[in-house]
């Protein structure tokens, strides 16, 4: 079970191959979710769907978040549960908002791309631990992949840049039967 919020940082080509895999398969065969319809947090920004039937189709992607939640978090059983890029404009922002109380769920957020911010909370993505009233709130810069548990409620302030893309993959994992 994860409790905590964590930080790892991927390096520049890896970040690249990710970017390019995933701008291919929005490409080819994205879904764009209308948020007149659906109640997503994402708000100025465009989010594409890619779930159960491009499950597969980004390889490169899964591999490297399940690699990476494993060595932070211990748990090899990993599968995908939900997964969306997200390319947000010039004053997008994402409303607070947990993604359910399962506390087998982990969720990833990779930032494939980061704008330069003009202001100093702007595009921040920020989050509360625990029973604290205050947010918490961490910088963002491209390669940058923060890893957390599916109840923590989290969000981010407006952002002054024109683009940023984030990858952002929830995972649940299968206790073993036996230990």
């Amino acid at each position: 079970m994860i409790s905590n919020f964590y930080h790892y940082k991927l390096e520049v080509e890896k970040v690249k191959e990710l970017k390019e895999e995933i701008d291919y398969v929005i490409a080819t065969r994205g879904t764009l979710i209308d948020p007149s319809v659906y109640d997503i947090s994402t708000k100025n920004g465009d989010q594409y769907h890619l779930n159960f039937d491009l499950i597969g189709s980004y390889p490169k992607a899964e591999k490297t978040l399940k690699e990476i939640v494993t060595d932070c978090c211990g748990n090899s059983n990993l599968h995908i549960s939900n997964a969306w890029t997200i390319y947000g404009k010039k004053g997008g922002w994402h409303s607070i908002h947990n993604h359910g109380n399962h506390s087998n769920d982990i969720c990833t957020v990779t930032y494939l791309n980061v704008g330069e911010e003009t202001v100093r909370e702007s595009g921040n993505f920020f989050y509360f631990m625990g029973d604290t009233h205050r947010p918490r709130s961490f910088t963002p810069t491209t390669g940058d992949v923060v890893i957390f548990p599916a109840w923590m409620y989290h969000g981010t302030y407006p952002q002054s840049s024109d683009m940023r893309q984030t990858l952002n993959i929830d995972f649940y994992y299968e206790k073993p039967i036996l230990k």
